[in-house]
């Protein structure tokens, strides 16, 4: 589950921040993967992590917390209004200045 997103300005593009949820502890190796749009308009990232390789406890929500981000640059982000963010369980959005 995706519980934040921020989209910062820098200089040259926007750095991308976002804060999931894993449903027990131990995942692992968050990335934000740029995922093909049929829409110009929005840009699509997809939230993913790697699962323990093992059982691991549930544990309290900020023991499952996960943080992924990336740089996207005023290039790669050309004609998009939108940046998405898609989850296992959500999605979040935050439109381009």
């Amino acid at each position: 589950e995706i519980v934040s997103l921020t989209a910062e300005p820098t200089p040259g593009g926007v750095i991308i921040a976002t804060t999931g949820v894993a449903p027990t502890q131990g995942f692992w190796e968050p990335a934000l993967v740029n995922v093909p749009s049929d829409n110009p308009d929005i840009y699509v990232l997809e939230f993913r992590v790697r699962p323990p390789a093992v059982s691991e406890p549930t544990g309290p929500r900020p023991t499952r917390e996960v943080l992924a981000g990336t740089f996207l640059s005023t290039q790669t982000l050309r004609g998009a209004r939108q940046i998405l963010v898609v989850g296992a369980q959500n999605r979040r959005a935050v439109r381009q200045r």
